[in-house]
């Protein structure tokens, strides 16, 4: 993905609480037990346009890791949100996918059940939409690209969320022989889990036509 393109595209003013009016998708990746989870939101405006916002969460032992500097200060920035000790505590990600349920129109939430570790059964007793979303090359190969041309094209914005700005500098492309791509990254360091997530987002947004909305200009 081209970084400053996706710089060009914030939009600092804008806030998830604009959008109550159009349907939107969650998504998580679980990737990590100890590490960077992501609680992404994609909303779905006019003209097949989007707009995302992300959450993320880590243990206090991660964050405080001499190594972890950037995390700090996204901490002491608000864009990060600390969560259990030394593995991450995942109530508090089902607390906040079912808020966002109650206070938004979520239409689903896609889900990688290899990565589930019980989450997802217990968001869909509280009501939440989740679909079953597996990981695999097929499966993030066309909404990846989608999110490419979004981002070249424009009809995608974001509030300038260093977080997920981070990950789409970290995102690569693994490429197979019939030109199917996955999301990859150069290092363990370099987090794509928002990336992740919102290309499960992407992927079941382009199962749906959502044209016809009311016009928004920003």
């Amino acid at each position: 993905f081209n970084s400053t393109e996706w710089a060009a595209l914030a939009r600092p003013e804008i806030k998830r609480e604009d959008f109550k009016e159009m349907p939107c998708y969650l998504s998580g990746d679980l990737a990590s037990k100890h590490d960077l989870v992501a609680l992404m939101q994609l909303f779905c405006l006019p003209d097949k346009r989007f707009a995302l916002f992300g959450k993320y969460y880590i243990p206090e032992a991660t964050l405080n890791l001499p190594e972890n500097q950037h995390y700090r200060n996204w901490h002491i920035a608000g864009h990060i949100e600390t969560a259990g000790q030394e593995i991450t505590d995942l109530d508090i990600f089902k607390e906040d996918a079912i808020k966002y349920c109650a206070d938004f129109d979520v239409l689903e939430m896609p889900s990688d059940p290899n990565r589930a570790w019980g989450v997802y059964p217990a968001l869909e007793k509280e009501g939440v939409p989740v679909v079953e979303y597996r990981n695999t090359i097929l499966t993030m190969s066309e909404p990846m690209k989608e999110l490419d041309a979004l981002i070249r094209s424009g009809r995608i914005i974001h509030n300038g969320d260093p977080v997920l700005a981070w990950a789409i500098a970290n995102t690569t492309a693994r490429m197979d022989k019939k030109d199917n791509v996955y999301p990859n990254k150069e290092s363990n360091t370099n987090k794509i889990d928002p990336v992740v997530g919102a290309i499960m987002a992407i992927g079941r947004a382009m199962t749906r036509d959502n044209e016809g909305f009311a016009h928004f200009s920003f």
